[in-house]
């Protein structure tokens, strides 16, 4: 099972504000401050929510605001890690259901799947904000960060397969459900129900990991 080095649920934040918020007020403060960033970035976008817009609609002064960011890329790296970190618990609480250890290891990425694309969407503007206006932040700590839980999830899935080339072919099935939950999440078809989807995407990851045929999905995701 996967601990906190991976896809565990510990949240922390890997460029780091300046000041470390220890107390309960100054971890409030930093999460307004991170709250009005994807507030500003999700309606204006990331060239026009400077820290003074920041910290405004955050109701806290800018020099609050330097106390635990150097600058507005430090916000939205802060930005980009909490939201690393959800993904990370979400992978982590599909890992540790009840019926993870029976279940299928196709059926397992489907029900992740579905979780990520659910996340994803209630928010889908910022999302998508986060993905196209905010890849440039990405830090190499968040990039290792993530491979290590990708991997570790590769890991969960290739355990107890008796298929050739398994840790190949358990790579390919999460890096095919991390590339369908982005696209669900923030360009799906039109022309095909979801349940469709979902159905058909199970029974590929069922072939390519050497299960049976999986049943069908009627529901959306």
């Amino acid at each position: 099972r996967p601990g906190a080095g991976a896809c565990g649920t510990r949240v922390r934040c890997l460029a780091g504000p300046r000041r470390i918020p220890r107390q309960a007020r100054s971890r409030e403060t930093v999460e307004a401050i991170l709250d009005a960033a994807a507030f500003l970035l999700e309606t204006e976008g990331f060239r026009a929510a400077s820290t003074n817009a920041i910290a405004r609609r955050a109701g806290v002064s800018i020099g609050s605001l330097y106390q635990f960011f150097a600058s507005r890329e430090e916000v939205f790296r802060a930005l980009l890690d909490r939201h690393g970190a959800e993904v990370r618990a979400c992978v982590a609480r599909v890992l540790a259901s009840p019926s993870g250890g029976e279940e299928p290891p196709a059926r397992i990425l489907v029900r992740l799947l579905r979780e990520l694309v659910r996340m994803h969407r209630g928010r889908p503007v910022l999302a998508h904000a986060m993905a196209t206006q905010l890849a440039h932040l990405a830090t190499e700590a968040a990039r290792r960060e993530e491979g290590a839980c990708m991997d570790a999830l590769a890991a969960r899935v290739a355990a107890g397969l008796a298929v050739p080339h398994v840790a190949a072919r358990a790579w390919m099935a999460v890096e095919l459900t991390a590339a369908m939950a982005h696209r669900l999440a923030h360009d799906p078809p039109s022309a095909i129900p979801e349940g469709e989807l979902l159905g058909a995407f199970e029974g590929l990851l069922a072939g390519l990991l050497g299960a049976g045929a999986p049943g069908g999905h009627d529901g959306d995701l």
